[in-house]
C-alpha cells in the first residue's frame, strides 16, 4: 500500500513522472483553493499530508532504487500544494504556478540540489518543499506587481 501511495498508483511509472503527479494534482488544488475553507485548513492538511508522506515514502523506499527513486512521486504532489498557498486560483496563477514549480524542481537552483543529498524521506521530500516555497514567494510577487 505504501508502495502505491507512494508513487500515486501508476504515475510514479509513467514517462516525466513528475510533471504528470503535478499535473495530476492541479485538480484538487483547485478545489481546494475553491472551496470556502479557511487559509489555515488548506495548510493544515498540507501539514498533515507532509506528516504521513514521510511515513508512506520511509516504507516504500525499500522496494525502490536509489536514494531519490523517480518513481516516487508523492513528493511533487506536496509541492504543487505548497505552490498555492494564499495564491488566488485562477488558469493564470495555475500554469505559472505549475511552470515555476517544475522549473524549480527540475532544476535544483538555490541549493535546493544540496537539500536532494539529504538522506531518507526526508531527502526526497525537502527538496521539492522548498522548489515549492520558491515557486510559491515568485507567483506572490508576480500577482503584486502585474495584477
Amino acid at each position: 500500500m505504501s508502495l502505491y501511495l507512494a508513487t500515486l498508483g501508476p504515475i510514479g511509472y509513467t514517462y516525466c513522472p513528475g510533471t504528470i503527479a503535478t499535473a495530476a494534482t492541479l485538480p484538487l488544488v483547485y478545489l481546494l483553493r475553491t472551496w470556502p475553507i479557511p487559509e489555515l485548513l488548506y495548510i493544515m492538511i498540507i501539514i498533515i499530508s507532509i506528516m504521513a508522506a514521510w511515513f508512506i515514502i520511509k516504507r516504500a523506499m525499500p522496494y525502490l532504487d536509489g536514494p531519490d527513486p523517480s518513481a516516487i512521486v508523492l513528493d511533487e504532489f506536496l509541492g504543487c500544494l505548497v505552490t498555492f498557498i494564499a495564491i488566488p486560483i485562477s488558469w493564470k496563477t495555475i500554469i505559472i504556478g505549475f511552470l515555476l514549480f517544475r522549473f524549480f524542481d527540475i532544476t535544483k537552483y538555490f541549493g535546493i540540489s544540496r537539500l536532494e543529498k539529504l538522506y531518507g524521506p526526508g531527502g526526497i521530500i525537502i527538496d521539492d518543499l522548498f522548489a515549492a516555497i520558491l515557486s510559491n514567494v515568485i507567483l506572490r510577487i508576480g500577482i503584486l506587481y502585474f495584477t
